[in-house]
């Protein structure tokens, strides 16, 4: 889990330099910017809960968490933290603004491995750890994440 976390803040730092330096537009401070301080928090989020989930149960391991039985609010409380925190990296709905921005002044190849490979790697850790995790938690979200995801898909349309 903590490996996990290491190597996706690590692929979202490289993404903020590629913006940064070779952001093509006039406004790639601003959006590199954007995607700093909308990240950070994110991996605020993730960093406490999976702190929460060290001194709770002793073990960062997936395997051993997977097989731990957590109380009903323990479920919903790290369900919450966990998809507001790759909710703000993939970006759902309420969380979304910074996306336009950094698409539109990174360059082709960092749009393209924004698009391409980080935010699919936000999906897979939102499923691989929330989902597997706390899946009672995700269900009791799960009314809140369909009204998001509704409110997205007419915002975008």
């Amino acid at each position: 889990m903590v490996i996990f976390f290491l190597v996706f803040e690590t692929t979202l730092t490289l993404m903020y330099f590629l913006v940064y330096y070779w952001g093509s537009k006039l406004y790639k401070i601003r959006s590199g910017f954007y995607l700093f301080m909308f990240t950070i928090f994110g991996s605020i989020l993730l960093i406490i809960g999976i702190i929460f989930l060290l001194l709770i149960t002793g073990s960062k391991n997936l395997i051993v968490l997977e097989n731990l039985h957590f109380s009903v609010n323990q479920k919903k409380l790290f369900a919450f933290v966990f998809t507001i925190g790759f909710g703000i990296k993939v970006p759902i709905f309420p969380f979304h603004s910074w996306l336009g921005e950094v698409h539109a002044e990174a360059s082709t190849s960092g749009s393209v491995m924004l698009a391409g490979i980080l935010l699919k790697l936000g999906i897979y850790g939102f499923l691989r750890f929330g989902s597997n995790l706390f899946p009672y938690g995700i269900l009791y979200l799960g009314t809140v994440i369909f009204l998001f995801t509704l409110v997205g898909c007419f915002t975008g349309s």
